[in-house]
């Protein structure tokens, strides 16, 4: 699913929020029978072919930004986990990744199920500002995934349902968008229930790099 959010006078969209299901849990009724948790390889195909029909009615890629967001985080993250820095990639780090806190390993190599989907999101949707996920409540941070060059971000647990602690807090991430120029630097930051916001940071080119 992908939706337009900032339009340009001349109605081409300045931003696509791209949605993606990374599945997981049981089927109903079936709970014997768990349901893959990663995005399936088929939506690499209507990724690709959605694309091509944006540019071909809107132009080229590189004049829009996007979002991207899937609830269990891509496992090319977990290796960045261990990359943190408190100053460059500030928020709460408490749950690690791993398991069932990153879409599912394949093989020996280290490689995702999640691997050709994420292959066709990061190769075929330009100007992807950042991928957010939630899954893991206990995280808060954004961090660079340094060889597919994208920004990951987590986005806190609002509500009160699943697992957690109260000590980490309730809130949500909010993004702000000061420019419809791609290249414009964008804010985002974790607003508590309480109203107190932590782990601001600003996304551009030169973050985490």
């Amino acid at each position: 699913m992908s939706r337009n959010v900032l339009t340009r006078p001349d109605k081409v969209p300045a931003l696509i929020l791209w949605f993606f299901d990374s599945r997981g849990g049981f089927s109903p009724g079936k709970t014997s029978q768990p349901v893959d948790d990663w995005v399936d390889e088929s939506v690499a195909r209507w990724l690709e072919r959605e694309t091509r029909i944006m540019n071909d009615a809107w132009g080229p890629a590189e004049g829009r930004q996007a979002l991207a967001f899937v609830h269990i985080p891509p496992h090319a993250i977990q290796a960045v986990q261990a990359t943190l820095d408190p100053d460059t990639n500030p928020g709460l780090d408490a749950d690690t990744l791993g398991g069932g806190s990153t879409q599912a390993t394949v093989d020996s190599n280290d490689l995702g199920n999640d691997e050709v989907w994420w292959s066709a999101l990061t190769k075929n949707v330009k100007n992807l500002r950042a991928i957010v996920s939630g899954h893991d409540h206990g995280n808060e941070w954004c961090a660079r995934e340094p060889k597919a060059d994208v920004i990951f971000c987590f986005d806190k647990h609002s509500g009160y349902g699943g697992y957690g602690d109260r000590s980490w807090g309730f809130g949500v991430r909010n993004f702000l968008f000061n420019s419809p120029k791609p290249e414009a630097p964008l804010e985002t930051w974790i607003r508590l229930e309480s109203g107190v916001t932590r782990a601001k940071v600003v996304l551009d080119s030169n973050f985490d790099v």
